[in-house]
């Protein structure tokens, strides 16, 4: 009974550190240009509207958020892919400013999460399908990333711009970069 506890525990530490691996976070310091929503490119996004989703609650047309491209690279396959016309939602939970850059259609989606906090960043790239596989996610290495906002703190109903530029690698040897201008207004997360 003695030599098989002493079995059993290895693996059950395996099992359980296995299971909890979690994602390294890079944090970076953003910069911040107050002058930022004068740029040409947000008087551009007035004249364009952002693609309406069926699973939407509201259907009303609204101005493009975002001019952020994402581009991913399969080496292994040989295939590369982009995504635009991503849609910027933010919220504010206590201090930390929380942007999504991306889009869902009720089935599938992708995009690039941001956190921030005081004057630190960081971001992750996301993807989700409706079919589970019960393969293993990919651990992400952020390799580049640069973000710049109009202001250093933000409250609710306030007016965001923002630049942002990532480049990373995982641990499947998928490459994703992302570069682009986006804006929105500030929500309550709940």
């Amino acid at each position: 009974m003695k030599s098989l506890s002493f079995s059993i525990i290895p693996t059950l530490l395996l099992l359980i550190t296995s299971c909890n691996q979690k994602q390294n976070y890079q944090y970076d310091t953003f910069t911040v240009d107050t002058t930022l929503s004068k740029q040409l490119v947000f008087r551009l996004m007035d004249n364009e509207y952002e693609l309406t989703n069926p699973f939407d609650k509201d259907t009303i047309p609204r101005k493009t958020t975002s001019t952020v491209t994402i581009a991913v690279l399969k080496d292994s396959h040989d295939r590369m892919y982009t995504m635009d016309k991503l849609r910027c939602k933010a919220s504010l939970k206590k201090d930390t400013l929380r942007i999504t850059i991306g889009y869902a259609d009720g089935f599938t989606g992708a995009g690039i999460s941001i956190r921030a906090a005081g004057n630190t960043f960081t971001t992750l790239p996301y993807q989700f399908y409706d079919v589970i596989t019960g393969e293993k996610e990919p651990i992400i290495h952020i390799e580049k990333q640069k973000l710049m906002l109009n202001k250093a703190v933000y409250q609710v109903g306030d007016s965001l711009y923002g630049h942002l530029y990532l480049r990373t690698i995982d641990t499947d040897c998928v490459k994703k970069y992302a570069s682009g201008f986006f804006r929105t207004v500030v929500t309550k997360e709940e």
